[in-house]
C-alpha cells in the first residue's frame, strides 16, 4: 500500500509532500487512534536501558523530520522507542531559499540544504510544553546555533545556552548539533578548541547539569580530531555522541548534505573508533534502509539507532519491521 502512496507523493515537491504526509498522520490518529496504535504497536521484548531511561526499543526518529514538535503526539504511535525534534535555534530561522530538498530514489537518498529552518526555541518549547505529558516515549531535543546572524563565537554560544534554558525541563536528552553542513557557520563547533569553549560555557551556565547531553558529529572526521573531541567530551561529562550528521554532497547535482545510502560504512567505522576508546553512549544514524543495516549499527556498538530517510523510502511499517528483526 505504501509503494502506491509513495508513487503519488514522489510526484510532489518533497517539502510539500512531507507536510501532507504528516498532516495525514495527524488526521489518522485523531480519527482512529486505537487502530493506529494496534497496527504499529512495538514488538515486546526489545527494551533497552540507555542514558538511565527505559526505551521500549532502540529505534528512534532522527532530527529533521519534526523540527518544530508539531507531530510528535502522532509519530509516537508508529512504534518508535524515542523521538528527536529539531534542530531548534534560539532565533526563528527561515532557512535557505526553496527548493532545498531533493530525492534521488535510485539510491534511496535525500539531499537537503534546509539551513536549520525552524520557529525558534521559545515557540517550539511553548508547543512542547502543551503536549509533553501526552508523549510516552523519551524526547530528545536537537539544539543548534542560529545561522548567519552572530558576529562572534560568544554570541553563538549564548544562542545554544538560551535554547537549552528553554528545553531543560522538556526533554530527556539534549543533542548539540555542532556539525550542520548546510549553513555557512553551522560547523564552527566541530573544531575541538571551539567545542571545548562551548562546553565550558554550558557548564558555567549551570544548565542541564543532570541531563544527558550528546554531541552530533560530522559525517567524516580526522581520527586525531575525533580522539580530541572524545577527550573533551569526557572532561565535561558529556554522555554520548550521535554518529553522524549528513554528508556534504559532492555526488549529486544539488548542493547540500545527503542522507541515506552511502553514510553507513563510514559511520560504523566512527562508532567502532569511539567504542574502542570509551563506554560513552553512541546513537547511530544514516543509511539505515533495511533491518540488516540497523543490526549492523548495533553490532558495531551503537546503543540506539535513528531512522529518517529510511522512513521516507520504506514507509511507516519500517520501524516495526526493524524492531521485529533485531537480535
Amino acid at each position: 500500500m505504501y509503494s502506491l502512496l509513495q508513487k503519488l507523493l514522489f510526484k510532489i515537491d518533497p517539502e510539500r509532500a512531507h507536510k501532507l504526509t504528516m498532516s495525514a498522520l495527524d488526521l489518522s490518529v485523531s480519527v482512529a487512534e486505537p487502530l493506529v496504535k494496534k497496527v504499529f504497536k512495538p514488538i515486546e521484548g526489545k527494551e533497552t536501558e540507555v542514558f538511565g531511561f527505559n526505551f521500549k526499543n532502540p529505534v528512534g526518529l532522527a532530527a529533521g523530520f519534526d523540527k518544530n514538535a508539531k507531530y510528535i503526539r502522532s509519530l509516537q504511535h508508529l512504534g518508535f522507542g524515542f523521538l528527536e525534534i529539531g534542530s531548534i535555534t534560539n532565533l526563528p530561522c527561515n532557512g535557505n531559499p526553496k527548493p532545498r530538498l531533493f530525492r534521488f530514489p535510485e539510491d534511496k537518498t535525500i539531499v537537503n540544504r534546509m539551513g536549520l529552518n525552524n520557529e525558534g526555541s521559545l515557540s517550539v518549547c511553548k508547543r512542547l510544553r502543551k503536549i509533553y505529558w501526552d508523549v510516552d516515549v523519551p524526547i530528545f531535543v536537537n539544539v543548534a546555533a542560529t545561522p548567519n546572524v552572530h558576529s562572534s563565537i560568544d554570541k553563538a554560544v549564548d544562542d545554544y545556552i538560551l535554547s537549552m534554558y528553554y528545553i531543560e525541563d522538556l526533554s530527556q536528552v539534549v543533542v548539540l548539533n555542532v556539525s550542520c553542513p548546510n549553513c555557512s557557520d553551522g560547523a564552527t563547533f566541530a573544531n575541538p578548541d571551539d567545542l571545548d569553549y562551548l562546553l565550558y560555557n554550558i557548564r558555567d551556565a549551570d544548565i542541564c547539569l543532570n541531563k544527558p547531553i550528546a554531541i552530533k558529529l560530522p559525517h567524516k572526521m580526522d581520527k586525531g580530531k575525533l580522539a580530541e573531541i572524545i577527550c573533551i567530551a569526557q572532561c565535561y561529562g558529556i554522555s554520548g555522541f550521535t554518529v553522524s550528521n549528513t554528508k556534504l554532497n559532492h555526488r549529486y547535482n544539488e548542493s547540500g548534505g545527503y542522507s541515506g545510502s552511502g553514510l553507513k560504512y563510514r559511520n560504523i567505522q566512527t562508532i567502532e573508533f569511539i567504542k574502542n576508546r570509551t563506554d560513552m553512549t553512541v546513537i547511530g544514524v544514516g543509511g539505515i534502509q533495511s533491518p540488516q543495516d540497523a543490526q549492523d549499527y548495533l553490532d558495531a556498538g551503537a546503543d540506539l539507532i535513528q531512522i529518517g530517510t529510511g522512513l521516507v523510502y520504506n514507509g511507516p511499517s519500517f520501524i516495526k519491521e526493524i524492531v521485529k528483526s533485531l537480535r
